[in-house]
């Protein structure tokens, strides 16, 4: 009689989970946000940025879960089937300015970070990115903005943008040295069916079950 362990059984079947817990690392990356009612400034180190279907799930409590959408490389989507509608994401590379202190008490300011922006907000950085081209400059490449979010219901990315200045690469590096554009094709890969359906098998909840498309933390 087959046993359920017979197919994750011996070294092969570790080095696929090696594998799978690498890419998991390799992807992760902090992604930009900001509670109600607060503000900070941000600069894009980037611009035209990729755009894409994307999925979030709650699994175990957890909202940080987010898988791109298999639609993006023309492949039926075991997400989708289940019932969860994909939103469409755009991307850039940030520095977040703001200062925070861990638990160890490290000081953190001034991070590389992935700012994930949905539709309403991409169209608002398109015309801010059109008025930095007809002032001369690179899109946003370098463009410094206040953000602010609302309330609860505003974006968690921010909804209000106020452009300050437009800062050099010698800026750039004086705010972090190691500044660079995040590798969108790691962090973006779509998985394959088969893993999207074993996150399924643990699967608490997705962002579809909310009415409000910024209800939750990204």
């Amino acid at each position: 009689m087959a046993s359920f362990l017979d197919s994750r059984r011996g070294y092969d079947h570790f080095e696929k989970v090696e594998k799978e817990a690498e890419d998991r690392i390799a992807s992760f990356v902090n992604r930009f946000w900001l509670p109600p009612e607060k503000g900070t400034k941000i600069v894009f180190l980037d611009d035209n940025p990729p755009i894409i279907e994307e999925h979030q799930l709650r699994i175990d409590g957890n909202w940080r879960n987010w898988i791109s959408c298999l639609s993006i490389v023309g492949q039926p989507c075991p997400l989708c089937e289940s019932g969860d509608k994909p939103y469409t994401a755009g991307f850039y590379t940030i520095i977040d300015t703001t200062e925070w202190t861990d638990k160890k008490g490290i000081v953190h300011k001034n991070e590389v970070k992935l700012y994930c922006v949905k539709f309403q907000t991409l169209k608002k950085l398109k015309r801010a990115s059109a008025k930095q081209s007809e002032r001369g400059k690179n899109g946003l490449v370098g463009a410094m903005f206040e953000v602010y979010r609302g309330d609860s219901k505003a974006p968690s990315t921010g909804d209000e943008f106020e452009y300050l200045e437009t800062l050099s690469d010698v800026d750039i590096r004086a705010l972090n040295p190691k500044a660079a554009i995040l590798d969108y094709e790691a962090i973006l890969k779509p998985k394959s069916p088969d893993e999207i359906r074993r996150i399924l098998g643990k699967l608490s909840s997705t962002a579809s079950d909310f009415n409000s498309e910024e209800d939750i933390q990204y």
